[in-house]
């Protein structure tokens, strides 16, 4: 091979090895860019982290999900007065009411109360810590604490049922809605039948509802009286009847007032409160309850909206009441009266001479 023909063949050569080098680097590329990543290829990825959102459910990518808690149901009004359940103010309360509002003395409490709940000042009151059999105003102790069992317990609302036991039979046929064991109501029956027709019944098995047994709430509403800073209130059962041996639930005006202030925070049961009249069951068997507070029907007294009347032989006819004019709310609780008509003649003149003093 002569100079020139290994010159060319050199140069071939170079120019081969410098296009095959090209071919390399561009093939290179490619394939380092394409590379599958190691999730895909079956490689060990990074540990990963878990992240959890707002709802509880993990974030995509993440970890097992985590179930969010279901809350608590609100019945309660979050705007009611922060004020209720403050202690009553007595200084300038009367003692000594109108003789338009005792016609005369004709009319006079065994004890009483009245509340401007704006101010929590007491425009009157008579012997308001007198413990006294309360009878059936003890029902708005069983009412607050069904409303706090639903509140607590997510599972049970106004829909559930509540089986009727032997229970419902274990009071007097006296003041009650003839409920029958193996049938169901709903919690909003059953609450309706407390706040209209004052079912001693039902209020008795809706304290086996909530506390299990009717002993077991018993000891929960006084617990719950001690928690309210109820200190003349001693309950013996869930709807205010007469025990055999351990005599009458008894309170005081005040604390009945006190009490019923709670229930204000409950617009349900301020509802049930001035139905005028109350149904359970269907077609023949349909039975038409009265509301015992006739005072919700008063024209000479507006504004009333609850709260729990009581009679038995022993409290005579009491009442807690509440009314609402303009705004402003007064609570109130009055013992010991001979007759209904002279406790809702009293309420009236009562409720009437404390807005005129409302200033």
């Amino acid at each position: 091979m002569n100079e020139i023909s290994r010159s060319r063949f050199k140069f071939f050569a170079i120019v081969l090895i410098v296009i095959l080098g090209l071919h390399a680097a561009v093939i290179g590329f490619f394939v380092l860019r394409h590379r599958p990543s190691a999730e895909a290829s079956g490689a060990n990825p990074p540990e990963a982290v878990e992240v959890v959102e707002a709802g509880g459910a993990a974030a995509p990518g993440g970890a097992a999900a985590v179930a969010p808690v279901k809350p608590a149901t609100v019945y309660r009004d979050l705007e009611a007065d922060p004020n209720a359940g403050k202690p009553f103010i007595f200084a300038g309360t009367l003692r000594k009411l109108p003789g338009k509002v005792t016609m005369n003395g004709k009319l006079s409490p065994r004890s009483g109360i009245i509340v401007d709940t704006a101010t929590r000042h007491v425009l009157w009151a008579k012997d308001e810590h007198k413990r006294v059999p309360v009878a059936s105003m003890v029902k708005m102790m069983t009412m607050l604490l069904t409303m706090e069992k639903l509140e607590s317990n997510p599972a049970i609302g106004f829909d559930s049922d509540v089986p009727i036991t032997r229970a419902a039979m274990s009071v007097p046929r006296t003041g009650v809605a003839f409920l029958v064991p193996g049938e169901k109501f709903t919690v909003r029956e059953m609450l309706s039948l407390l706040a209209v027709k004052s079912a001693n019944d039902a209020a008795t098995q809706m304290g086996e509802f909530v506390g299990g047994s009717v002993s077991n709430f018993v000891a929960m509403m006084n617990e719950r009286a001690v928690q309210l800073g109820l200190k003349d209130s001693v309950f013996v059962s869930p709807c205010g009847l007469r025990d055999k041996t351990r005599g009458n639930s008894l309170s005081s005006a005040h604390d009945m007032a006190m009490l019923g202030e709670q229930l204000l925070k409950y617009p349900d049961i301020m509802h049930m409160c001035v139905l005028r009249t109350f149904s359970i069951r269907e077609g023949a068997k349909k039975s038409t309850f009265n509301n015992t507070n006739k005072l919700i029907t008063s024209e000479i007294c507006p504004g009333i909206d609850g709260l729990k009347t009581g009679f038995t032989n022993d409290a005579g006819f009491c009442i807690t009441f509440s009314a609402n004019r303009k705004g402003r709310r007064i609570v109130g609780c009055v013992t010991g009266f001979k007759s209904r008509r002279d406790r809702d003649n009293f309420c009236r003149f009562l409720i009437n001479w404390a807005y005129e003093s409302v200033k």
